[in-house]
């Protein structure tokens, strides 16, 4: 189990950084094939200590080609290019997407372009196949084993959401309608080229994204003795939307489980990805009755910020 979650958040690692260079994603396998300038099955060789350093993701790897499903490569050495984790001494389906580097004119990028085989997998019976007929061997065989290691995990899931249904401390319930009070507007600091919003709980950690339209606030701060953020998505436009209303709300911590879709996450999961206008509810876990309603007011240069916001307690 640990090596199957190791596999799947490396990988994951490895495709969050390979976002500038251009990925063709999965449609369908005849697209898959035809697209495709070589489709080969190779053992992998080598890679180097820390492929995931490289820039973008992309590193090369050395493989020995053992079959080629399409295309007039040639059994024996070949190296590639690709964003993938490959393991020295596994066999893989690999699939040329074209371009070059590293010398190399074998980019394996697309979805799916690197498919691993499993132990003992006997190539004799892709003879006489097609190469779609080939691909699609491989795939179902990869697929088969994905479930296999997949369903112990989901038994898990099923178990602990169970576990945790009645689970309500993330729930918030105003005492009757809400009365906002005063509503400021405060800008980021920057210490030790930390950015932070100063409010009366503590500081929240920002970032900019794209400047002057998205940027993160964290649920955690890189500096001591500062608090645990919670936050909590809203539909509302504007902060005096919540004046005269009962306010309910779902807050969700870092490590929360079925997290709102709608709450904005980023890829390490340790922020939310909020917009310039964007309404948001915070909170910290060590004084969950205090609601910061606050909403992005503007951006500016160097990561600077400022938002508008309000406080409400129970």
């Amino acid at each position: 189990m640990k090596t199957l979650w190791t596999v799947l958040i490396l990988s994951f690692v490895a495709c969050s950084r390979a976002f500038a260079i251009p990925i063709s994603l999965f449609s369908d396998t005849d697209t898959y094939v035809d697209r495709a300038r070589d489709i080969v099955i190779a053992k992998c060789v080598s890679v180097p200590e820390q492929p995931l350093t490289f820039v973008d993701g992309l590193y090369p790897a050395e493989v020995e080609v053992l079959k080629t499903v399409k295309g007039d490569r040639k059994a024996g050495p070949l190296k590639i290019g690709t964003v993938y984790l490959m393991k020295p001494g596994g066999t893989y389906l690999l699939a040329n997407s074209g371009g070059s580097a590293f010398g190399s004119d074998f980019l394996a990028l697309p979805e799916l372009s690197v498919v691993p085989l499993p132990t003992g997998f006997d190539l004799k019976q892709l003879e006489g196949k097609t190469p779609k007929q080939q691909v699609q061997i491989v795939f179902a065989r990869h697929l088969y084993a994905i479930e296999r290691q997949l369903a112990p995990l989901l038994e898990q899931q099923r178990l602990l959401r169970q576990a945790v249904k009645d689970k309500d401390d993330q729930h918030y319930r105003s005492n009757g309608k809400v009365k906002l009070g005063e509503i400021k507007q405060l800008a980021t600091a920057n210490k030790n080229s930390i950015i932070s919003l100063e409010l009366e709980a503590g500081p929240l950690q920002w970032s900019s994204s794209a400047p002057g339209k998205t940027g993160y606030f964290y649920f955690a701060d890189h500096l001591p003795k500062t608090p645990d953020w919670e936050f909590a998505y809203t539909p509302a436009k504007t902060i005096a939307e919540f004046d005269g209303k009962p306010l309910e709300a779902e807050f969700y911590q870092r490590f929360s489980p079925s997290r709102d879709k709608q709450l904005g996450a980023s890829g390490y999961g340790n922020s939310i990805q909020v917009a310039l206008g964007q309404v948001v509810l915070a909170r910290t876990s060590d004084d969950p009755e205090t609601i910061y309603i606050l909403q992005i007011h503007k951006q500016a240069r160097h990561e600077a910020m400022t938002v508008r916001y309000t406080v409400v307690r129970k």
